[in-house]
């Protein structure tokens, strides 16, 4: 399951590269890794019941929109 998820990944981060959005030096893979890592833990977390609803963490500040 995971490899479908990095082949989207590193499609997009490729797609980042090709339209110069990207660093040209982008590792692909290895940073199509390191989202998949990244989102696996957040979900495991949602999944778990342990996931802080964002302004409920101790000593977290509430945001503020910027004006546009």
């Amino acid at each position: 399951m995971d490899d479908g998820w990095r082949d989207d990944l590193e499609a997009l981060l490729a797609k980042g590269v090709d339209q110069e959005r990207l660093d040209a030096g982008l590792d692909i893979h290895a940073r199509a890794s390191e989202l998949l890592a990244l989102l696996d833990g957040l979900s495991t977390r949602v999944v778990l019941g342990s996931a802080t609803p964002p302004g409920r963490r101790p000593g977290s500040v509430p945001a503020r929109r910027r004006p546009c």
